[in-house]
Parts: C-alpha cells; structure tokens; sequence
C-alpha cells in the first residue's frame, strides 16, 4: 500500500513538472510590437496635459512585416481637479447625428453651455466614407 501511495505521489510530481512548463507564452514582446518614435506633452490650462505619440506598430503583431506609421493622441485630466470637467459632446440637433468639424462642435457646446470653457477636444468617432454620415462607432454620451 505504501508503494502504491509513493508512486502516485511520484507520478502527481512527474505530472506538475511536465505541464507546468506548457503554458501559453507571448510570441513577441510589446517593445516589438510597438516602436516609440516621439512623444510630445503640452500644457494647457488647469493641469490638462495633451500628449501625443508616434509610433512604429506591428500590423495585427506580426513582427515580420514592415511597422506602419500610427499616432496617438490623449488628454489627460487630473484626477483631483475640481474646475475641469470631462464631458462628451455632439453638435447638431437634439437626437440627430450630424457633420461638425472640432472647432464647430466647441462653439455649440460653448453656446450651449454658458460659463464652461472648452481647453481641449478630440474627435472620435468614425463616420461612413459613402455620404451616409453615419457614425461606425458607439456615440458616448454623460460620459
């Protein structure tokens, strides 16, 4: 009965030693993936930093082909600011998707809202290239 208890323990351990060594590994690491070429912070009003980054990325992470150009902006707010505000904006009309370029959209908020002062604004939506306007991605809204 021992014998049978020690081989069992023997081949648990056996068992551990094999498969710990098979778990699933990256095939590339992310500074392969993607490549810094510049980053750039301004400073605007109230603490909001904007940040924008160059970068060289692996097309779908495939090391192998050529990197492609990509550019990422963000606005950073700080977390414990009591004048700046986050808040998403569409301009148009009331339940209607319409074409506005940034600036434009600033001023309707701006508009809109009186004593708020836009600092800082990206477009993110996707729109139909086929005249449609239609957005291709999720409109966020009291974000």
């Amino acid at each position: 009965m021992k014998l049978k208890k020690f081989f069992g323990f023997l081949l648990c351990l056996l068992a551990m030693v094999l498969f710990s060594g098979s778990q699933l590994k990256a095939i590339a690491l992310s500074s392969q993936i993607v490549e810094n070429v510049s980053t750039q912070v301004l400073n605007l009003p109230e603490g909001v930093e904007f940040h924008i980054r160059k970068d060289k990325t692996a097309f779908n992470g495939d090391i192998t082909l050529e990197k492609r150009d990509q550019n990422v902006q963000a606005i950073v707010i700080p977390k414990a600011s009591e004048t700046v505000e986050l808040v998403v904006w569409a301009a148009g009309e009331d339940h209607k998707w319409g074409r506005a370029t940034l600036r434009s959209t600033i001023v309707d908020f701006e508009k809109r809202n009186p004593g708020y002062r836009v600092i800082a604004g990206i477009n993110g939506d996707f729109f139909d290239i086929n005249d449609t306007y239609q957005p291709l991605s999720a409109h966020v809204s009291a974000g």
